[in-house]
């Protein structure tokens, strides 16, 4: 990339249309796959005006759903 004088814009040519990186084996932590599904937002909602502590609404989540990855962050994030 290269950073233009304007502003603080970029430009990027692209070079080979492909990842420079492999695909990864496992996507915990990633926000796409840790993002929270409608009933678990309406039970961390529920949770959150009961006043109770974001660690304790994460691993009521997880024991809900055995697949879920999310993360504390995004327990912080919903509840902004």
């Amino acid at each position: 990339g290269q950073k233009l004088d304007t502003y603080s814009d970029w430009m990027l040519k692209v070079m080979r249309g492909v990842h420079n990186h492999p695909i990864a084996k496992h996507l915990d932590g990633h926000s796409f796959v840790g993002r929270l599904t409608i009933e678990e937002t309406s039970i961390l909602v529920d949770m959150s005006k009961s006043m109770v502590r974001p660690k304790d609404i994460l691993v009521t989540l997880k024991k809900n759903d055995l697949f879920n990855v999310s993360t504390m962050k995004s327990i912080y994030n919903a509840r902004q």
